[in-house]
């Protein structure tokens, strides 16, 4: 067995000792210089704090905006005359030409479709109007017409009152659930149920007062009123009013299930030949999400490109102290390279201090980015959202602009000639 030394393991060992060298002489730097290394942290810091409160305040806009689409605890498809993602505008005469979605659709695919839970129709205004009662008025909102059970499709909370009954829509009773909004611009502290609100020529006795639902769109997702679909015929409809059923997925099924049966069922009730392209439209909540993501996507990604401009002002502030640093250095450089460090001693040296410098700006501009994106969520009412990977992330990025920024003097530094740097003063 021989003596000799295990020279990979030696290897090792030294470049082991002399990282944990590079290491202790960054921070006796960074300790010695504490204003101009405080100084590039708070600078990181800044630049960190604006890019996670973005990416913080964007998850959490996202996942409300998700919340605020889908606006029930189950999944639900919509059927329609048209696409309304991808088809623009109801009024155009191609859609026109289409049968129109009819109370009867509900009815069917309620009893047809096993996959399917509840089916209610449904009108959307396509006007706002303003609702009176004495002296008090509401500002525009839309008022639409619904069926008995869209109170268990969307899982509406109530403050006060109850929703109107299947018994009141066959008999298109004049009877009016207001969103939280308009009942308080009516009824300002007082009790709203019982009394009567007047849109219109027409007359409403007011008789449900929804919960506030502290929507991400503000007071908008609050100022709403709903009457029975047969009452909104009588007194408020017209011809380009777009008309929905919508539809729940029945436990054990999927929404895959639904757009399946719901797609039979209708192109049977219209008549359509197998080769015949659908004149109706299936709309699943995941579709909308992923419609509304295609718009806040890019969104995010253009605010995320402009606030990471503060990094990237704070890494170019990191590359101008680093070079002061090699300069103010040289004579040290020359005396460690005198006594056998080597030029990637030295590089990595450089290297260290400046990734460990942005590093902490990483971890401080982290914790107060979040702090930030908190106390904005609180005051808009949307949650901030920091993923553990996404704050992780966040300090490497950090710390790799320190590196990438103080790659050029570390070179530099390492690049040094040891006669010409002693000879320094």
């Amino acid at each position: 067995m021989s003596d000799r030394p295990d020279r990979s393991r030696a290897g090792g060992f030294h470049g082991a000792s002399a990282f944990r060298e590079s290491v202790r002489l960054a921070v006796e730097v960074m300790v010695s210089h504490k204003m101009r290394s405080s100084l590039v942290v708070i600078g990181v810091a800044i630049g960190v704090t604006v890019l996670m409160a973005m990416v913080s305040i964007l998850s959490g806009l996202g996942a409300k905006i998700e919340a605020e689409v889908t606006q029930s605890d189950r999944p639900t498809v919509t059927l329609s005359r048209f696409d309304f993602i991808t088809e623009g505008d109801p009024t155009d005469d191609r859609i026109l030409a289409r049968p129109d979605i009819e109370p009867e659709d509900a009815v069917a695919l309620e009893k047809l479709c096993d996959s399917v839970g509840i089916a209610e129709f449904y009108y959307d205004t396509t006007r706002f109007r303003i609702l009176h009662h004495g002296d008090q008025r509401t500002r525009p909102l839309g008022i639409n017409g619904a069926g008995a059970k869209v109170i268990y499709v969307y899982s509406l909370e109530f403050a006060r009152g109850r929703f109107f009954t299947d018994a009141e829509v066959l008999t298109r009773a004049d009877v009016v659930v207001l969103g939280a909004n308009p009942a308080e611009d009516l009824f300002p502290g007082q009790n709203p149920i019982g009394k009567r609100i007047r849109v219109g020529n027409a007359h409403f006795e007011v008789i449900g007062v929804c919960a506030e639902r502290k929507s991400v769109f503000g007071g908008i997702g609050d100022s709403f009123a709903l009457v029975p679909w047969t009452t909104y015929e009588k007194h408020l409809a017209n011809q380009y009013d777009p008309r929905y059923v919508y539809m729940t997925v029945a436990p054990g099924h999927t929404v895959a299930d639904v757009e399946e049966e719901a797609r039979g069922v209708m192109r049977a009730r219209h008549g359509l030949r197998p080769a015949e392209k659908d004149d109706f439209a299936l709309i699943s909540a995941d579709r909308v999400n992923e419609f509304v993501k295609r718009i806040t996507g890019p969104i995010g990604l253009i605010l995320v490109a402009l606030s990471s401009i503060g990094l990237t002002v704070g890494g170019i502030g990191v590359m101008n102290i680093m070079l002061v640093s090699v300069t103010e250095r040289t004579r040290e450089i020359g005396i460690r390279m005198a006594l056998g460090a080597r030029r990637n001693t030295i590089l990595t040296q450089f290297l260290i201090e400046a990734g460990t410098l942005t590093g902490i700006g990483g971890v401080v501009g982290v914790a107060a980015g979040f702090a930030l994106a908190q106390a904005l969520g609180k005051l808009a009412n949307f949650p901030a959202n920091v993923h553990p990977l996404v704050a992780l992330g966040g300090v490497l990025f950090s710390a790799g602009i320190g590196v990438f920024f103080g790659l050029y003097p570390a070179h530099r530094a390492s690049r040094l000639d040891p006669i010409d740097a002693l000879r320094y003063e």
